[in-house]
């Protein structure tokens, strides 16, 4: 998976880029993506003008390159995605270990494999990433019994930058026991609503979400405390549909908190997982099924693209930087500003502000970001913004 970085520094360009940008000529991309210098149409695929200012446009085919030439001035702007943060919440039931995916794995192997190949790419966009997972231990420590019903303990690692080589090293440790580990899925969910239980994650300024990942439904009810075998199966304790439902709109709407949920394997409780979902104000209003570890990761992906934002800021901004010369450039090579067309339908970026500290990527570029297609992002001025006409 190709990752965002959240700002950059803008290296020399000459002889880096495949197309550079001159700056002493006013360069328009057409809505077909011909690029032209001082406006014309004609679609010569070369620069011809040999800086007479002929207005002889280039398609951007390698037929030619335009130089930044030492008339054009430039420097870096630093950009950064809306940070936001997310808790991963993972289903550590005995069912995890004493059911296996298609692959021969346990799930719980599965899911740690998954995540081994995805956090570090996650680590380094805009997401700050957290761990907790039920039950945690406490319900066999507070009674005795085999039966595990708590989510009682703190939080296992808060949502920090940086986090993923300390997530991994916590759930490699921390396999479910075999026998007694039930799913406390209310309890730990419910722990969220209160901001002080992983602070981290509820700073201000992150947008907060939550991932449930259950291969299971909730059997230990409102108050996680079976203190017997006989109680723990009696399914009229367990927690409902209902009972879900509300607690996720509780955390949406009380807490800040938005709830993705996974069900991973093939013995989940749709009703309650889409309950959760439904309520949970993210765009997936069902549970994301994921039947076996290859299918887990895609459901990983699908929900890190959902939280790239396409809007990026420009931090501390130079106040000697115009506005009209400034590009946006993905791998290098620089996407035109859009103006007034429309972001939904055509490439580019466009000033989301009239004080010019944000822009908001648009169309294609914009779904390139979210599926993490663009490697480096990069926002510089001095030269003439390349525009769409």
């Amino acid at each position: 998976m190709k990752k965002v970085i959240e700002s950059f520094y803008l290296p020399a360009l000459i002889g880096a880029l495949g197309l550079t940008i001159s700056c002493s000529k006013a360069t328009t991309i057409d809505a077909d993506g011909t690029t032209n210098i001082n406006g014309s149409d004609e679609d010569t695929g070369t620069n011809t003008d040999d800086d007479k200012g002929a207005g002889t446009d280039f398609t951007g085919e390698d037929t030619g390159i335009y130089d930044i030439s030492t008339e054009c001035d430039y420097d870096e702007l630093p950009i950064v995605a809306d940070p936001v943060s997310l808790m991963i919440l993972v289903d550590r039931s005995s069912s995890m270990v004493n059911n296996n995916t298609a692959e021969g794995k346990t799930r719980w192997q599965a899911a740690v494999d998954a995540f081994d190949g995805l956090l570090s790419d996650w680590d380094r966009g805009n997401i700050k990433l957290g761990l907790d997972y039920f039950p945690d231990g406490s319900g066999r420590a507070k009674t005795g019994f085999i039966a595990d019903c708590g989510a009682d303990n703190p939080v296992q690692r808060d949502c920090a930058d940086n986090n993923a080589g300390r997530i991994l090293e916590r759930i490699k440790q921390d396999s479910p026991e075999k026998f007694g580990n039930m799913t406390p899925m209310y309890c730990a969910m419910n722990n969220f609503s209160n901001k002080t239980y992983a602070p981290g994650c509820a700073q201000e300024g992150l947008e907060q979400y939550l991932l449930v990942v259950s291969d299971g439904s909730d059997n230990c009810g409102l108050d996680c405390n079976c203190a017997t075998q006989d109680e723990c199966d009696d399914r009229d304790t367990w927690t409902s549909s209902e009972q879900l439902a509300e607690l996720s709109k509780a955390l949406l709407d009380e807490a800040g908190v938005r709830t993705f949920v996974i069900g991973f394997g093939g013995g989940v409780d749709g009703l309650k997982l889409d309950a959760i979902a439904q309520n949970g104000g993210t765009a997936f209003t069902s549970y994301i099924p994921a039947e076996d570890g290859t299918k887990l990761e895609e459901s990983f992906d699908m929900v890190a693209g959902s939280l790239i934002s396409c809007t990026w800021k420009l931090k501390d901004p130079d106040d000697a930087a115009d506005p009209n010369k400034v590009n946006i450039l993905f791998d290098e090579e620089p996407i035109p500003n859009i103006g007034s067309k429309d972001c939904a339908t055509t490439r580019g970026w466009r000033w989301l502000d009239d004080a010019h500290a944000a822009v908001q990527f648009c169309g294609s570029a914009c779904s390139d970001v979210k599926s993490q297609k663009v490697d480096s992002i990069q926002a510089v001025w001095g030269c003439d913004t390349i525009v769409v006409i």
